[in-house]
């Protein structure tokens, strides 16, 4: 058997592709055979994966801040949040920054999210959560004329940033505030999910981006929250499928 994984356990004779290891043992079905399948650890259960990149996309105005507040707190809580079970009560850290919202916006739902959970889980909850509102130019990349898309500055900050605050699930709120590129061009969003996936797999995050300006069918249930209830219907899917709320 050693044999084998010698003649298969070469270095190829270029650089693979970005992503790849080196080591095509890895990928070997013998690897498959021999080895366990690893667990999947899990932010809720059977939904929302730690390193998980996911989009929430939406129309304007129809509740998805206050839903992903909402999804930090329960998470930061342990607590589990509508049909979504966390993973045995597992508490942990959350981020959001926000583009779109005023930082009396952000503390107004923060607020209120916190107090629909139980009071004996608040003040955990609240110490475990961080909720950012900036301004000016917080563009994560730049694009040439040629459409080549790099990294900014800003982007090497934020990455410094979630390693000093390691959250376990980050949301950036828009995708258009953040990553100024055209939504619908696949190339340009590949660059961009490919350097969201550099920082969830960095920092074992999970990164949720919220998205506007898009259509979409009702696909589960209306979130109540603090001030009201929320004017649309909102559904979510994981592993970078697109969530749609209208």
């Amino acid at each position: 058997m050693s044999g084998i994984f010698e003649l298969i356990n070469f270095q190829p004779p270029k650089p693979p592709l970005q992503g790849l290891s080196s080591r095509l043992l890895d990928y070997c079905g013998l690897h498959y055979l021999y080895n366990e399948t690893p667990e999947t650890e899990w932010l809720f259960r059977k939904s929302l994966a730690l390193g998980d990149v996911s989009v929430l996309a939406g129309l304007p105005g129809v509740g998805k801040n206050y839903f992903t507040y909402q999804a930090m707190v329960h998470l930061s809580a342990g607590l589990d949040f509508l049909r979504w079970q966390v993973e045995d009560e597992y508490r942990c850290r959350t981020f959001c920054l926000t583009g779109e919202e005023s930082s009396g916006d952000v503390h107004q739902k923060v607020r209120a999210a916190l107090l629909q959970i139980p009071e004996e889980h608040r003040a955990k909850a609240a110490a475990s959560i961080h909720a950012i509102s900036v301004n000016g130019d917080v563009g994560l990349v730049t694009t040439d004329r040629y459409g080549r898309i790099a990294p900014s500055d800003n982007y090497f900050y934020l990455d410094e940033l979630l390693g000093d605050l390691l959250p376990r699930f980050f949301v950036l709120d828009t995708l258009a505030r953040f990553f100024p590129v055209n939504e619908n061009d696949n190339a340009s969003l590949t660059q961009v999910f490919s350097l969201l996936e550099q920082l969830a797999t960095k920092h074992q995050t999970t990164i949720m981006v919220s998205r506007g300006n898009v259509g979409g069918e009702a696909h589960c249930r209306v979130i109540e929250n603090g001030d009201g209830r929320c004017r649309g219907r909102c559904g979510w899917f994981f592993r970078r499928v697109v969530l749609y709320a209208v």
